[in-house]
């Protein structure tokens, strides 16, 4: 370990760069962090509506397309981050693959890009968050509010900044804690719709419920009657969970052999994300409730709540 530390810290000083942290990380923890910003299960619980909306149940194949386009780009990303095992990822690479000025304008577009997503992902969180103090304390908070969704986001991004200002340590630990929730949040669950059996077969996550036509498209789009123009829109919602891999070379010089390590974790929480987002896109749509309407009223009545709440108490 020691040899492989020193390996490491002599490449840097290769690059002309002292090495400035301490190498504290392995593979598990670094794919963690990558896997955790990735968040299948925060996608799919804030895009599920949207998705099924647009394209009906056979939107769940288009999970491949972001995943396979994705990996093509980590395939890039992997090759940089083996070259620069510096941390900051986005921005070392441009700045050793260009140049200093070029380094500088993708650092801040990067940076300003976190800020916004994350930002946007927490807001995700607003309608469960409501759900929870209601059930637990009897709040009645707004999930739809401004100042609900502002205090709340606030209050997530106060959290995320301070466990990643105390240490790398702990950041990976609550990181490797993540990746339990999200098994659990994404497999356990549809494992629990499972044992409670499904209302339709597998031919299901096939079929369209005809809303390319805007005679049964449940959020009163026309797309003319073609499935085509309905997924070029509706793959947006599996697009919107696959980023944030690239967080594994942000912190490089915290991880031990980086320049093997972050690229494989890079794929493979790509590849893991894309695994967890399809069985639980899946057990989902199978779980909806039979009918004629199923897929607008899923729609109209919550998405996924509405499906949960079907279940046997």
């Amino acid at each position: 370990m020691t040899t492989g530390i020193a390996s490491d810290d002599a490449r840097l000083e290769s690059l002309g760069y002292r090495p400035q942290l301490n190498r504290v990380l392995g593979l598990f923890s670094n794919f963690a962090v990558a896997f955790t910003y990735l968040s299948p299960m925060v996608g799919i619980y804030s895009l599920f509506v949207i998705g099924l909306g647009m394209g009906g149940p056979a939107y769940i194949w288009l999970t491949f397309v972001p995943v396979v386009g994705m990996l093509f780009v980590a395939l890039v990303f992997g090759e940089l981050a083996s070259n620069y095992p510096v941390a900051g990822a986005l921005y070392q690479y441009s700045k050793f693959s260009v140049g200093p000025r070029y380094g500088w304008f993708v650092g801040w577009f990067y940076g300003f890009a976190l800020l916004i997503t994350v930002a946007s992902v927490d807001t995700g969180v607003v309608g469960y968050v409501a759900a929870l103090t209601h059930n637990w304390f009897g709040w009645n908070l707004n999930p739809a509010g401004h100042g609900t969704i502002l205090v709340i986001t606030l209050i997530l991004l106060a959290i995320q900044t301070l466990v990643n200002v105390t240490g790398a340590r702990i950041m990976a630990d609550v990181a490797k804690f993540g990746v339990y929730v999200e098994i659990l949040g994404t497999l356990g669950v549809a494992v629990v719709l499972g044992i409670h059996g499904f209302h339709h077969g597998l031919g299901f996550l096939t079929s369209t419920q005809n809303v390319q036509h805007a005679s049964a498209n449940p959020l009163g789009l026309n797309f003319g009657g073609s499935w085509i123009g309905a997924a070029l829109v509706a793959v947006l919602a599996p697009v919107y969970i696959f980023y944030g891999f690239e967080s594994a070379g942000d912190i490089s010089e915290e991880t031990r052999n980086a320049g093997r390590q972050v690229p494989r974790s890079m794929r493979l929480s790509l590849l893991g994300g894309g695994i967890a987002s399809f069985v639980l896109t899946a057990a989902l749509l199978l779980a909806m409730p039979a009918g004629a309407g199923t897929v607008t009223d899923t729609v109209h009545r919550g998405g996924i709540p509405y499906i949960i709440s079907g279940l046997p108490s």
